[in-house]
């Protein structure tokens, strides 16, 4: 909860930060703001205008705080940190009618889900997506190594703990790929079906995103080791981008 709370702060701090030094260039000639659905992720809004005005830096920008940041930062938060301590208490007081693992990977899935609920959002304009991109990058890169210099100064924690092995690298790659061709499908029938029975104002984010988180969970479970997950989340990342990008392009959204 302490690194929670650092990261929302430190958001906070440097989105002012960004505001007051960081003006935004937006080309004129663009198609209108809120080429996406109103119910689309604020960097797939930001993704279609930087398609839409040629802005290949914004695309750069989205590629790298959805691609490579959210992985990282989600995978560490998520798994290690958050299910990491649920498995500990799981531990001490599971009642035997329930397997080990099933509380905490259940527990972490909805609040994992939970964050991703988004219904008739505000679009916010161009340079506040921007700046809220540029922000999650800086804070969630500056929180990780806080967060790491603290389990392990602090807390005592090892490389291992924190879900590092250079040993099964390679191994866990190859973990994470054969998941991801394994439960790629099914996640996007899953977004698909309830993109067409929900409202236009509501997001189904969240049901496929707890499918997933449920996956993530399971594999940490039994191997304790981030790689797995953040493989597995990377290439659904960058798989939604670049269906994002086909689909701005052909001017489907």
């Amino acid at each position: 909860m302490l690194i929670l709370f650092v990261y929302v702060l430190t958001t906070g701090a440097v989105m002012r930060g960004l505001r007051l030094f960081v003006s935004v260039p937006q080309n004129e000639a663009a198609v209108p703001f809120g080429a996406a659905p109103d119910n689309a992720h604020p960097a797939l809004r930001v993704l279609g205008l930087g398609i839409t005005s040629g802005a290949d830096w914004v695309v750069a920008l989205t590629a790298l705080s959805v691609v490579v940041v959210a992985p990282v930062f989600e995978e560490f938060f998520f798994r290690v940190v958050i299910q990491g301590w649920f498995e500990s208490v799981d531990a001490r007081y599971r009642t035997r009618f329930l397997p080990f693992g099933f509380t905490p990977i259940l527990v972490t899935s909805l609040f994992f889900a939970a964050l991703h609920v988004r219904i008739g959002e505000r679009d916010e304009g161009f340079e506040q997506g921007v700046l809220m991109l540029v922000a999650t990058v800086l804070s969630s890169g500056l929180v990780m190594l806080l967060a790491i210099c603290y389990l392990r100064i602090v807390r005592g924690a090892t490389a291992s703990d924190l879900g590092w092995r250079t040993d099964t690298f390679f191994a866990d790659v190859r973990l994470g790929v054969v998941t991801a061709c394994a439960i790629l499908g099914p996640l996007f029938g899953i977004q698909a079906f309830f993109l067409w029975v929900l409202p236009k104002h509501v997001a189904p984010d969240p049901v496929p995103i707890f499918v997933l988180s449920v996956v993530l969970g399971f594999l940490y479970l039994r191997t304790h080791r981030a790689i797995p997950g953040i493989v597995l989340h990377f290439c659904l990342n960058l798989v939604s981008l670049a269906m994002a990008v086909l689909a701005f392009q052909a001017g489907r959204m």
